[in-house]
């Protein structure tokens, strides 16, 4: 198998992992499920349109503090690999615009260090309230509109990507292995094209999955856990 198809399997396999990872967190904080979403929403953005590289910088080491001491060191572990990973990537997208001069270089910086600090949030905050909660919390802001098929679809969406690309990495793996010569977009091409006639069954599974954990939706709120997060949230507006 050749570097790049390892490389790109790589790739694939640890946003899986990930994703299957926030999907099956329960959570350690009771706060209001709407507060949750919303709260998430705000810190996440925050971050993402943050154009401070010491605020980027201090939200991410505040995350990974919090993430460490709130979660454990094994999901701290877990997303600093995924922003790591998003982090490079943006990077090289970035690196036309960093050619030039030295501001050029600290301007196209900031792109990268949003979206890894976006991530960390994101991985912390999901690991902290617990995903149940989240979906929980857009069915219940977007119920009296949609019905809460927003919640529904948001929950199919993260267990079926997971497993989506967990597929898709096992099946880069067998075509590559069978295919003498080829680019990685000829086995790429291969493989999606299989998981596309597959997709309606696992869509369908995915369903089933949703309709049973909301059988059992029911969730206790905490005062004390609300304000918890809600210190957490604003604690990303400090000024640097």
């Amino acid at each position: 198998m050749r570097g790049i198809d390892k490389a790109f399997d790589g790739l694939i396999r640890a946003f899986s992992d990930w994703l299957l990872s926030m999907e099956s967190s329960t959570g350690r904080l009771n706060a209001n499920p709407v507060l949750s979403f919303l709260l998430c929403l705000f810190s996440v953005s925050i971050s993402a349109f943050s154009v401070k590289h010491t605020q980027l910088i201090l939200s991410f080491l505040l995350t990974s503090i919090l993430l460490s001491s709130l979660c454990g060191f094994k999901d701290l572990v877990r997303s600093l690999w995924i922003s790591s990973l998003w982090f490079l990537f943006s990077m090289i997208i970035m690196i036309p615009r960093a050619l030039g001069s030295v501001e050029a270089i600290i301007g196209a910086l900031i792109v990268p260090l949003r979206v890894a600090t976006s991530i960390m949030v994101l991985s912390f905050l999901i690991r902290l309230l617990g995903i149940k909660r989240m979906i929980a919390g857009i069915s219940k802001l977007t119920g009296p509109i949609l019905g809460g098929d927003l919640g529904l679809a948001f929950g199919i969406m993260m267990i079926y990507i997971g497993r989506y690309l967990r597929s898709l990495s096992r099946l880069i793996l067998a075509k590559a292995s069978r295919i003498i010569e080829g680019s990685v977009y000829d086995t790429l091409s291969i493989a999606v094209s299989e998981l596309f006639f597959r997709g309606p069954n696992d869509a369908f599974k995915a369903s089933l999955v949703i309709e049973a954990r909301s059988l059992n939706l029911g969730m206790r709120n905490s005062f004390r856990d609300t304000l918890i997060l809600v210190a957490i949230a604003f604690s990303y507006l400090v000024p640097v």
